[in-house]
Parts: C-alpha cells; sequence; structure tokens
C-alpha cells in the first residue's frame, strides 16, 4: 500500500507526506465536523489528481 507518512498533527489539522520516483507529495488534511477537507502543500503538488483520489479512498477505507 501507500506510505503516508505524518509529519505534523493538530486536533484538527494533520499534514502528511509520500514519497515516490523521487517525489515527494504533501497535504494538508482539515477536519471539521463532518466534513474532510484536503489540499496540496504549496509546491508539493501534482498536475494531475490522482494520487488525491488515492488518498481519498484511503482516507475513506479507514472510516
Amino acid at each position: 500500500g501507500r506510505k503516508w507518512k505524518i509529519e505534523h498533527s493538530e486536533s484538527n489539522r494533520v499534514i502528511g507526506r509520500y514519497d515516490r520516483n523521487g517525489r515527494a507529495y504533501k497535504v494538508e488534511v482539515k477536519m471539521g465536523g463532518s466534513l474532510i477537507a484536503v489540499k496540496f502543500m504549496r509546491g508539493y503538488g501534482a498536475k494531475k489528481s490522482g494520487y488525491l483520489e488515492n488518498l481519498k479512498k484511503d482516507i475513506a477505507a479507514l472510516l
């Protein structure tokens, strides 16, 4: 499976990093009520949203 690493966490916010093929992907996940918001961290995104879709599936599988 994918190996996201948590770099920082607070009660309602987590910053995670995923390294693949020499590239780092980094996201911020914020939780509020029944919503979960996921966004690219500046400079760590991708032109395609595939890895965010995979992260969404990973989070949904845990809930």
